[in-house]
């Protein structure tokens, strides 16, 4: 009995399934196409392309004061008047506008149409800046006790480096959003390498060693403060890059991408003044450290394309040009004399020129 009730379960639902089953099932392939694919189209097997980009960068690093002239410094023995305060200003590193390049090759797979992409980014770029006063400057790193009793400063000289260099590997899909709208969404990793150096030098004829005991020494300087941060991170990045076109050939793109970098921060710095006792360089501060932190970056471009095939088609042509900004958030940190250790943005923007080739 009860084998008979399965038997007529299993042949009402067989029939349920043929009653709603597509009469045109047959005649329809197991996949369709829902987003077609965007190209580049190109009538060559090789599904190659390789990039080169032109980049003239600035890259903008905050928290780079390194002195300020318009704080009071000595205060006036009671015989004394007070002088009018001049108008100050703070005494910043900025890096200068420096050229770069990125370089990438992409392969695009059969199925479906995906595309495998790497690109490789290098920028060096430096600054200087330099702050005088002859009633006193103020560093804006707090110098040790021992050293300097007054920290007074007649002039300072400050100058960076930064050594930048990123790898994005991506998987993604060009296809149509509308017959004149195209979308590229993609995911995968973001590594990097950076180094930067910061030395300071602060000249004043009142430095003083301050021993435990004793008289103090007197030090000619300058002050040489010196620090060298060295930054490696690798994390996920997803985004989408579209494209709007106005003609078979010319088109206005946009894009935007996100990364969640895991970073390893290796921090030192290394302050040396001289000593006129023996002629030699006293160390004031030797600190180093190294932890781990969780960073974000952001990036955009937006600019213009042009796009050409050739060769009946077997090749395929691209240049655009594009402004490009990228922001690492509370991405550098520098290493004060007192806790917690601080963050600071660090900003890139400029022109990148680039050029694709298919085939």
């Amino acid at each position: 009995m009860q084998s008979k009730i399965i038997l007529s379960f299993l042949t009402i639902l067989a029939i349920c399934q043929q009653g709603f089953a597509d009469p045109n099932a047959s005649s329809k392939p197991l996949s369709h196409e829902v987003t077609p694919y965007a190209g580049p189209h190109t009538t060559s097997t090789v599904n190659l392309y390789f990039t080169a980009d032109f980049l003239w960068w600035k890259a903008k690093q905050a928290g780079m004061v390194y002195a300020t002239n318009g704080v009071l410094t000595q205060v006036p023995t009671a015989a004394q008047s007070f002088q009018p305060l001049n108008s100050g200003h703070n005494g910043l590193v900025n890096y200068d506008w420096d050229p770069g390049f990125k370089v990438g090759a992409g392969y695009k797979f059969w199925h479906d149409n995906w595309d495998l992409y790497a690109e490789y980014t290098w920028l060096h770029t430096d600054g200087s800046d330099s702050l005088e006063r002859q009633n006193g400057l103020t560093p804006n790193f707090p110098l040790p006790e021992p050293v300097a009793q007054e920290e007074i400063a007649n002039r300072a000289t400050s100058r960076a480096h930064l050594r930048f260099n990123v790898i994005d590997l991506e998987l993604g899909r060009n296809f149509y959003l509308s017959p004149q709208l195209t979308m590229r969404p993609h995911f995968g990793f973001k590594g990097t390498w950076q180094t930067q150096d910061w030395r300071t030098r602060y000249f004043s004829s009142f430095l003083r060693i301050q021993p435990n005991q004793g008289n103090t020494i007197p030090l000619t300087g300058p002050y040489r403060m010196h620090h060298h941060n060295r930054y490696y991170g690798v994390g996920i990045r997803a985004g989408f890059d579209t494209a709007w076109h106005f003609t078979y050939q010319w088109s206005l793109f946009g894009d935007i991408a996100w990364t969640a970098m895991w970073s390893n921060y290796r921090l030192r710095r290394h302050d040396t003044v001289d000593d006129t006792t023996t002629g030699q360089k006293r160390r004031a501060i030797n600190i180093h450290t190294s932890f781990y932190e969780l960073k974000y970056v952001g990036e955009l471009q937006i600019g213009l394309r042009f796009e050409t095939w050739f060769a009946d088609n077997s090749y395929h042509f691209q240049i655009q040009v594009g402004w490009e900004e990228q922001i690492w958030i509370n991405h550098m940190s520098y290493i004060g004399t007192s806790n917690p250790i601080p963050y600071f943005d660090l900003t890139l923007h400029g022109l990148t020129l680039m050029t694709r080739f298919d085939f």
